[in-house]
């Protein structure tokens, strides 16, 4: 009796607290005002059921316990209803990403404790964003039909580089089109047939094959930029693999529908895999509240090769026109890419396509800092940021595992700010790099190259500096 009126007393303590965390989480969330949020939390869940006790308490005589504990768990309850009720996706995404704020950065054990269990609690709201999101491209995954089995584990070494297992290849490989694609004759060009039987005929080794195939794809079609800000992409028909050969423009689902025609024309087994993909450069425009957090529907492939599956991203590795007309830069980045790499900004709806010993939950990807796998061919590991969206003083700072000496920069601006500002840079193999700014919000980018080298972007976060 004892542990039942125990528990029914802390049912209105658990419903304030948990109705706090969400109330206060959701601002910080949408870059509000946390004292509001405080103060609107304060409100909903104590200060109300609170004054409506003092007020039912003038007449009432008997259970006052009682009907205390339940005018205030209804309260508690209606208000937690309507915040989820009316941002059920942003909840789950706020909690899981933001969840800790009022830990304000720290990284003390105790900290670290509460920390994990705020997110385990955060990850079991996982199917309000399930119950919401509009999942893209359904009608073009594949993943569910194939079942990738146990792969060849990869191992990371060294040097520069990933050894593709069942290959003597080295991913990245280097950023040079397949010399079948390069020299294929207008008359190879005519049909998505003769594009597959022509690179069939001149590349006999299965993973040259499909290199074949995903330099095809990346460097004869452009991203249909219009189409995808006016939401015309959606147009039925418009993405199916001969418009996209037609055309030469298309989305990732166009591409990647392409890639498994002219894979099956070259003999080449393809699927398509739906999921999320998360990228500044590669969604500049979209609304930034979605990114880094969110990121953003996406369709991509995997090949089967040897009994084996690799996966690959034409879309992301595209030389084809950008939005400003400028030629794309051509990439391997996403050819063949390691599984422990291409979930740093690639999530796969089916978790067995991840690839992985243990997979990502949602919100274990989204509390990854924003990386690309290039991260990987360097052989860095960077240590923080260790989540997209940090807070500091007086400063934005990284820290990067660096054994291979590569040139590591890092940069600031302050948003909506194109430029970056080079600010800091390091050659040593631990490096600890810091820039001192004024208080505000700025994005701070991570680049990588050999020394006397372009440095590329290889990642990057969001730094509220008091």
């Amino acid at each position: 009796m004892t542990l039942f009126i125990t528990a029914f007393m802390l049912v209105p303590l658990s419903l304030a607290l948990l109705g706090a965390w969400v109330g206060t989480t959701l601002p910080v969330f949408n870059d509000g005002p946390v004292w509001l949020a405080i103060i609107g939390a304060v409100v909903a869940f104590f200060l109300l059921p609170l004054g409506w006790e003092l007020w039912a308490d003038r007449k009432q005589r008997g259970g006052r316990i009682r009907d205390a504990i339940l005018r205030s768990s209804f309260l508690s309850a209606v208000f937690l209803v309507v915040l989820i009720g009316t941002h059920p996706k942003d909840t789950f995404e706020a909690l899981a990403t933001r969840g800790d704020w009022f830990l304000a950065g720290s990284k003390s054990e105790t900290a670290q404790s509460v920390r994990g269990v705020l997110f385990t609690l955060a990850d079991g709201l996982e199917w309000l964003n399930d119950w919401v999101r509009t999942k893209a491209f359904v009608d073009i995954d594949q993943s569910g039909e194939v079942d990738p089995g146990d792969p060849e584990p990869w191992r990371t070494v060294g040097a520069p580089g990933v050894p593709i297992p069942g290959s003597e290849l080295t991913w990245p490989l280097p950023a040079v089109v397949s010399p079948t694609v390069a020299s294929m004759p207008a008359s190879a060009q005519a049909s998505i047939a003769s594009v597959g039987a022509y690179i069939a005929e001149h590349e006999p080794d299965p993973f040259m094959r499909v290199k074949a195939v995903h330099d095809f794809v990346a460097t004869w079609v452009s991203y249909d930029y219009p189409a995808l800000r006016d939401g015309s992409y959606r147009t039925r028909g418009l993405q199916e693999a001969e418009r996209v050969f037609e055309r030469r423009k298309g989305v990732c689902s166009g591409y990647s529908r392409l890639a498994v025609a002219v894979g099956e024309a070259a003999g080449a087994e393809i699927i398509v895999i739906r999921g999320d993909a998360r990228n500044p450069d590669d969604y500049e425009g979209i609304d930034p509240h979605e990114l880094p957090a969110d990121g953003a529907g996406h369709a991509w492939n995997a090949a089967k090769i040897n009994g084996d599956w690799y996966a690959f991203d034409a879309t992301w590795d595209t030389s084809g026109a950008q939005e400003d007309g400028s030629p794309g830069e051509y990439e391997t980045t996403y050819l063949f890419t390691p599984p422990q790499a291409l979930i740093l900004d690639h999530r796969p709806d089916e978790d067995r396509w991840q690839q992985l010993d243990a997979p990502l939950s949602r919100g274990e990807w989204l509390r990854q800092p924003l990386l690309r796998p290039t991260v990987v061919a360097y052989g860095l590991d960077v240590e923080e940021p260790d989540r997209p969206i940090e807070r500091s003083t007086g400063q934005v700072r990284a820290r990067v595992s660096n054994p291979n000496r590569a040139e590591v920069q890092i940069g600031v601006a302050e948003p909506g700010e194109a430029a970056v500002k080079i600010c800091a840079k390091s050659t040593d193999e631990r490096v600890a790099l810091t820039c001192d700014v004024a208080p505000g919000r700025w994005q701070m980018g991570i680049f990588v190259g050999a020394v006397g080298q372009r440095a590329r972007w290889v990642g990057g976060a969001r730094v509220e500096v008091d």
